[in-house]
């Protein structure tokens, strides 16, 4: 009990110095992170900004003034490009008024030659006016001529025409006829002249609508080309702002990522660590819940020897008996001999610890014990082992023959002898005893411990759920001891083929060998080979059988300590001395089953 405080503190100091050194490490994280804060500051670039804006100050300056060079070269061309279009338009002005022109002049052509013709008429008319006269002035004088002579003619007739009158009407008549021409020509060149005027008005009109419409146009244009021009320069220079940060962010990402990624690939290993320490731990924590767990039984076991050592200090005297076994006992511990040719073992004891002795030929070994510790005896020729006991540790028996070994055992230890093995045991320690046929050793112990006992055809000891399980050995093949998933699984071992111990997730595995079980400095050695158990300094030590001689199990200075029997000589030890003051029982068995589990076959014959 006190090496397994120790080793619960042990594990205690272990976790406890687990949390230290995860402090430690996080403390060390801690120092780390403010060193390559400190480490990783980049330099002091102060004295460089004032001139780096000055320098960005003055090229956006003279980026502006080459915009502006640009735009003003931009205008002076859109204002040539304006006045060559504005040539143009007068240029077209001037050909679609000389093709007027040239459209007008066919027409001034046929005028002219309308009023040459009428001057030739007029002309013509004039000339005969002239002639009229001419020969009207000679008629007169001819006639003033013929007057002259004196010769008076009377002519009785009508008075003649006026010819001057007549040729005053043919004038005038002319006259009228010339002016109403003229007139009429006058009017349909006028009338052409103001449709001309009239279609060239309407033409200028539209000249200047068109001209002013264009001249619109080409001020939008102008002002559209020029905004577009400021965009472009604009745009430009914004691309150029942007690529220059872009470039300096990255350099400057490219250097946060250099130094990010050693500090995350050290975050990841120290997480790594970290992890392992914590599985460590919660492996560790589950151990000591376990251990914990066991401490309790163990605890209550002790309490159980406290009573049973009372009562063994209340009883008076033991009785051993010879070759019949022991006698009654009342109030004390009764010792059975052994008896060859057969007969009970050990009597009935009702307050205390009966050992019955072995028996040759038959019978039963330690009867009833319904208040203390039945050790029952072994029989070669057949018969049960130890008897019911409701309220200690019964321990039946091994039994060549066949019957049952121990009984039911509701609230103690049952340690079964014969061939089915031990039964089932809802709350203690059930220990199935040797099966030379096969079969299985000690059956399910849903609460407690499971020792299976050793078979020579199939396996030992099968599963524990909840406590510790112990397979036998197996002569045949097979595995020892079962998978025990929340305890202590420990195999023993095996003559023909097979493992030992299998793999216990959550406890501790032990597994045996054919040269007996392993030195266990603090936990459950249980040895099943012909040399016998080793020193268990903290724990339970259960000697196997030797089929030679020497002794069964050895010396268990803190815990109880049963030795298998010897086919030459064999014996049980006590505890030591300075393990009196803690409860130690230690009786042997007999040669035939070792109390590990495993099966020897022993010399037979009587021994001196």
């Amino acid at each position: 009990m006190q090496n397994l405080n120790d080793r619960l503190a042990s594990y205690l100091d272990q976790v406890r110095n687990l949390e230290a050194e995860n402090n430690q490490l996080e403390h060390l994280i801690e120092e780390w992170h403010r060193k390559h804060g400190q480490s990783g500051t980049p330099k002091d670039y102060s004295s460089y900004y004032d001139e780096i804006d000055k320098l960005s100050h003055e090229l956006v300056d003279a980026v502006a003034e080459s915009n502006k060079m640009l735009l003003d070269i931009d205008n002076t061309k859109m204002a040539a490009n304006d006045f060559k279009m504005k040539y143009e338009t007068e240029a077209g002005l001037l050909q679609s008024v000389e093709a007027d022109l040239q459209g007008l002049r066919p027409l001034l052509d046929k005028l002219t030659l309308e009023k040459s013709d009428l001057e030739m008429e007029y002309e013509s008319l004039q000339e005969e006016l002239s002639h009229l006269k001419k020969n009207h002035s000679e008629v007169k004088n001819s006639m003033q001529h013929q007057s002259g002579g004196d010769v008076t003619v009377e002519v009785d007739s009508k008075p003649g025409e006026d010819l001057k009158k007549r040729l005053d009407d043919l004038r005038h008549e002319y006259e009228q006829i010339i002016q109403q021409n003229r007139r009429e020509v006058e009017q349909w060149y006028e009338a052409k002249m103001e449709e001309s005027r009239q279609q060239e008005k309407s033409s200028d009109q539209e000249i200047g609508t068109g001209s002013k419409e264009v001249m619109e146009l080409s001020q939008q244009y102008q002002t559209l080309e020029i905004e577009l021009q400021s965009q472009i320069s604009l745009l430009q220079s914004l691309q150029n702002n942007l690529n220059d940060t872009e470039g300096r962010y990255n350099m400057q990402l490219q250097q946060i990522v250099s130094l990010v990624e050693p500090l995350e690939h050290e975050l990841a290993s120290i997480k790594y660590e970290i992890q392992n320490q914590s599985q460590e731990y919660q492996t560790l924590l589950g151990i000591k819940t376990h251990l914990e767990g066991e401490i309790n039984q163990y605890r209550q076991l002790l309490e159980e020897g406290k009573h049973l050592a009372a009562y063994i200090g209340q009883g008076g005297g033991g009785s051993s008996g010879g070759s019949s076994g022991g006698g009654r006992s009342s109030g004390g511990m009764s010792y059975g001999g052994s008896s060859r040719g057969g007969g009970s073992g050990g009597g009935q004891s009702p307050g205390g610890m009966s050992y019955g002795g072995s028996s040759r030929g038959g019978g039963s070994g330690g009867q009833q014990s319904p208040g203390g510790m039945s050790y029952g005896g072994s029989s070669r020729g057949g018969g049960s082992g130890g008897g019911q006991s409701p309220g200690g540790i019964s321990q039946g028996g091994s039994s060549r023959g066949g019957g049952s070994g121990g009984g039911q055992s509701p609230g103690g230890i049952s340690q079964g002898g014969s061939s089915r093995g031990g039964g089932q045991s809802p709350g203690g320690i059930s220990q199935g005893g040797s099966s030379r046929g096969g079969g299985s050793g000690g059956q399910q112990s849903p609460g407690g411990m499971s020792y299976g006992g050793s078979s020579r055809g199939g396996s030992g000891g099968q599963q524990s759920p909840g406590g510790i399980s112990q397979g036998g050995s197996s002569r045949g093949g097979g595995s020892g001891g079962g998978q025990s998933p929340g305890g202590i699984s420990q195999g023993e071992s095996s003559r023909g083929g097979g493992s030992g111990g299998q793999q216990s997730p959550g406890g501790m595995s032990y597994g045996g060998s054919s040269s007996g079980g392993r030195q266990s400095p603090g936990g459950i050695s249980q040895g099943g080979s012909s040399r016998g158990g080793r020193q268990s300094p903290g724990g339970i030590s259960q000697g196997g059988s030797s089929r030679g001689g020497g002794s069964g199990g050895q010396q268990s200075p803190g815990r109880i300590s049963q030795g298998g029997s010897s086919g030459g000589s064999g014996g049980h030890y006590q505890s030591s001395p300075s393990s009196q003051s803690r409860p130690s029982l230690c009786h042997s068995h007999s040669s035939t089953q070792s109390q590990s589990g495993s099966y020897e076959e022993q010399d037979y014959s009587p021994t001196y």
